[in-house]
């Protein structure tokens, strides 16, 4: 995921920018979703459990790969779609 949002914030601000950009990005990307889990306190951890538990069964360890792959070329996907409109945009 992390590279799928660099490339075009690359394209979009450069190179001198997207360092300084980045960092801040990436750090929400990673902090956001697990700050809303605790503003939702007891009701956001027991799903999350639940889903850990299934997590270790043979079925739900192949459901969560197969969603991590799908979840990984949709972010890879977007990505390049959106890199190459604003590469197409950029006067060069």
């Amino acid at each position: 995921m992390i590279a799928s949002v660099s490339m075009p914030v690359f394209f979009k601000f450069g190179q001198t920018k997207a360092t300084q950009w980045l960092p801040f990005i990436m750090m929400f990307l990673g902090v956001a979703p697990v700050m809303a889990g605790g503003f939702m306190g007891e009701e956001a951890i027991v799903p999350m459990q639940q889903a850990l538990s299934f997590a270790e069964t043979p079925e739900g360890l192949a459901s969560f790969t197969v969603g991590a792959l799908i979840f990984g070329v949709v972010c890879y996907i977007v990505s390049a779609l959106v890199s190459l409109r604003v590469y197409k945009a950029r006067e060069l």
